[in-house]
């Protein structure tokens, strides 16, 4: 049986299109689009305009604030709660002619119709209540039409419509603490023709005696009520990220496609109530996450995606406990400096959870496949959509505890399934780095082996143990002359693909000196390092099997030393570093780095067997000074 939403989706294949001139938000068109301002192009720091992303050019509308203080655009508010965005603060506002953080545009605008029985309009409004003060003005906005709008903080949240009294224009509704997608559209001619709807769940509301009555003064006012031209009150003392005006009461399709684009980019659940709420649909109108399948997996919903006709492009995305997090390449501190990239447009991996606890429960640990060496696993859950995605992904999960938990990444997996029942579930290690920070766990490089793109997939992070893949007799390292010999050999082999033999001077940076195939079990194996450096060389193996596993051995250390035909001094060395030795080693001289290159910095030789290097403008570190047969290790 088909749900409520892919009815209306195969309605939207049938009948319903998008402008495809111009970008608006969730791709529905500029035809009845008035007004989208947008925070992504504001810089950062003082808000001193806010123009429209849409309409543009000779038609943008330009909101202005014409002194200081000014409210503030930053992209790492506390908490990261714009989702890595863009959002304007307004912490410190002041209801006063002097302190007003007010952005504003007097005069003449025709933005939204809402004071007639005919009257059709629909606004959308992302914002963050984190302060309790009652009073604070968001939005106040009028028209010598009559059409207006009042949205602040009373006691509870309230929007309001039309410049006279009545019942029917205004609704009150409480506001939970978290960001916010508030959405009302219709007219104040009877006591339901105003609809209001809260994260895309509908509220019937209660009527209250209020009216958007601006004093008189016209235009849009963002952060303040302005009851006339120098007279301020009722600031605001939060966030706001997006509003958006249509002149036109937009249909249920339109009206998911913005608020699922909202949803989306500011990390927002959307609440479903039924088949037709709390659905996220793309641009196109296809579904990127449909609640209505398994309903109670949409806890905490979060997903990246790129959807042009949206001017969507979410390259990281995290819920508001953050307790969860997915996004493209490396986690940064806002998705404008995410060097990820999205191969197709209208792309998106979304995700939500169980609810259940972050750590190990035994029963949780009992719904695992049998027969894989698992040792336990975490009670809480994701389902994963992903639409139309071809890259790869990380995913990160605090967890609450490690008890019964291993805390060692090499002994993570990654548990997949078609359905929530993880006793068939697929064990997934190969293609994919698993880390741990504090309490995060972090599943590096998730792609369409593990998730195929346009499914649907359920996750989970268990435990395994994993023999190691061989078992050594013996490993050691000797002084040869001028070489280093290292020596190992095993005992068994298991399922063995090849060592590498890895190098450091400090214990902590490795390189690998070479690469060499398993033999099977009771191999005996032998290197010669022609190029140990002067001091201490650290040496180990890592060991890999045929699953991309690995083991890594004990640490071999052996002290190198040579003639000495060369001295450097002062050692360590802060600026100048003074060389002695015959011309011949100064002429070879090169000053070399931690990773091993050569740096081509000028050596100056005296006329007396001296030479020196300027080392003032080097980082702080350990560089060797290497000659033809004489090696330094110099500590600046």
């Amino acid at each position: 049986m088909k749900t409520t939403l892919q009815i209306l989706l195969f309605t939207v294949l049938l009948g319903v299109s998008f402008s495809l001139m111009a970008q608006s938000p969730g791709g529905v068109g500029t035809t009845n689009l008035t007004a989208w301002w947008n925070p992504d192009n504001l810089p950062l720091g003082n808000a001193t305009t806010w123009t429209t992303l849409y309409p543009t050019g000779a038609s943008a509308i330009v909101l202005t604030d014409g002194s200081a203080p000014y409210a503030t655009v930053t992209n790492t508010p506390s908490g990261n709660h714009s989702n890595y965005n863009k959002t304007l603060d307004f912490t410190g506002n002041l209801a006063n002619s002097t302190g007003a953080m007010a952005l504003e545009r007097t005069g003449t605008l025709n933005l939204i119709n809402n004071n007639l029985s005919t009257s059709q309009g629909t606004f959308f409004a992302v914002y963050f209540m984190n302060d309790a003060t009652s009073n604070q003005h968001i939005v106040d906005y009028r028209e010598t039409s009559g059409d207006a709008i009042q949205f602040r903080k009373l006691a509870n949240m309230r929007y309001a419509i039309t410049t006279s009294n009545s019942l029917n224009a205004a609704r009150d509704f409480p506001d939970d603490g978290k960001p916010m997608i508030m959405c009302s559209q219709g007219n104040k001619s009877t006591s339901t023709s105003l609809k209001t709807r809260l994260r895309c769940l509908d509220i019937a509301g209660t009527p209250v005696n209020s009216s958007a009555s601006t004093g008189g003064q016209l235009g849009l006012t963002v952060g303040m009520r302005k009851a006339n031209a120098t007279s301020f009150n009722g600031a605001f003392q939060s966030y706001l990220s997006e509003l958006i005006f249509f002149n036109t009461n937009l249909g249920l399709i339109d009206l998911l496609k913005v608020e699922s684009y909202l949803a989306v980019k500011y990390g927002i659940t959307l609440d479903p109530s039924s088949a037709t709420a709390g659905g996220y649909l793309t641009s196109a109108g296809g579904a990127s996450w449909d609640p209505t399948t398994i309903l109670f997996f949409h806890n905490d919903v979060i997903g990246i995606g790129r959807d042009d006709a949206s001017a969507l492009l979410q390259k990281q995305s995290h819920s508001f406990d953050d307790a969860q997090r997915i996004y493209l390449s490396t986690l940064v501190s806002s998705t404008l400096l995410n060097t990820g990239t999205f191969t197709n447009d209208i792309s998106y991996v979304m995700m939500g959870h169980n609810n259940a606890v972050l750590n190990e429960t035994a029963l949780a640990t009992a719904e695992m496949p049998s027969g894989q060496n698992l040792m336990n696993r975490i009670a809480r859950e994701y389902r994963v959509t992903n639409t139309n995605f071809v890259n790869t992904f990380s995913i990160d999960i605090t967890l609450n505890n490690f008890t019964n938990f291993t805390t060692n990444p090499s002994e993570l997996c990654l548990l997949v399934d078609n359905d929530d029942d993880f006793t068939n579930a697929t064990v997934l290690r190969a293609g994919l780095t698993f880390s741990i920070n504090g309490n995060v766990v972090t599943v590096a490089g998730i792609s369409n082996v593990h998730i195929p793109a346009d499914s649907t997939r359920f996750i989970t992070l268990a435990s395994i143990t994993t023999p190691a893949p061989v078992s050594l007799l013996s490993f050691d390292a000797t002084l040869q002359k001028k070489n280093v010999v290292l020596r190992w050999a095993s005992a068994t082999e298991l399922d063995f693909e090849a060592y590498s033999l890895q190098h450091s001077l400090d214990g902590k940076t490795w390189r690998d000196l070479t690469t060499i195939a398993g033999k099977g079990d009771h191999s005996e194996y032998e290197y010669l390092h022609t190029t140990p450096m002067v001091g201490e060389n650290f040496y180990r193996l890592k060991m890999l099997d045929i699953d991309n596993q690995e083991a890594i051995s004990d640490t071999r250390m052996i002290y190198f030393h040579t003639e000495e035909v060369l001295k450097a001094y002062p050692n360590p060395v802060t600026s100048i570093l003074w060389l002695e030795g015959n011309q011949a080693a100064l002429r070879s001289i090169r000053i070399i780095n931690q990773l091993g290159q050569d740096l081509k910095l000028p050596v100056v030789i005296t006329a007396d067997d001296k030479a020196f290097v300027d080392f003032s403008k080097l980082p702080k570190g350990v560089y060797w000074i290497k000659s033809t047969d004489t090696e330094l290790k110099v500590v600046h």
